[in-house]
């Protein structure tokens, strides 16, 4: 398959299934679907990034060796689509880092999305699970989302206050346990 003529020629679910088919858990496939994501062309990095995600939710393991290119894109994304797409299979899988520099690059870059009222409410929910999911690593950290989910609850969107709440008392309920206090 030619990725890119593919990703070009229709802009649906059903392509990017079928796409996302073709990838696989194929490591050289996907590097193809890399190329794609750095194009200057905005259409072709939308809808990659896209089959990028549904590919990475499903087969995590290849998003591992381009982690730092993709926080790049997060930070500097080329369209508004990326952060929502590149953040929710990270947010989805718990065990993607064995590098401590990278992990700790990413939950800055989800602390800065979340104080940012421009970014979208999609990508915030998914910056916030990034963020939680790491809790475990990082206790400390908690205190600080906490308090950055209670503030952003006042003026949210029904996805992030829904997702803010969720997450504020799996929070609460782990400080509980251990006799911390939020």
């Amino acid at each position: 398959m030619d990725i890119r003529k593919q990703l070009l020629s229709t802009h649906s679910k059903e392509n990017t299934t079928r796409i996302v088919a073709w990838i696989g858990h194929d490591p050289a496939r996907f590097a193809a679907l890399i190329t794609c994501m750095r194009s200057e062309e905005q259409i072709l990095v939308q809808r990659a990034s896209w089959v990028l995600c549904d590919t990475g939710c499903i087969h995590p393991q290849l998003l591992s060796p381009y982690m730092e290119e993709l926080l790049g894109w997060v930070q500097r994304p080329v369209h508004p689509a990326l952060q929502r797409n590149l953040l929710k299979p990270i947010a989805e899988s718990k065990h993607l880092f064995d590098d401590e520099e990278i992990e700790g690059k990413l939950v800055s870059i989800c602390f800065d999305l979340l104080l940012n009222p421009a970014i979208l409410p999609a990508a915030q929910v998914h910056a916030m699970q990034c963020i939680a999911n790491r809790l475990h690593n990082y206790p400390d950290l908690a205190i600080e989302l906490a308090a950055i989910l209670e503030e952003g609850i006042q003026h949210a969107e029904a996805a992030y206050a829904s997702r803010a709440k969720r997450l504020l008392k799996q929070i609460r309920k782990g400080h509980m346990e251990t006799n911390r206090k939020i």
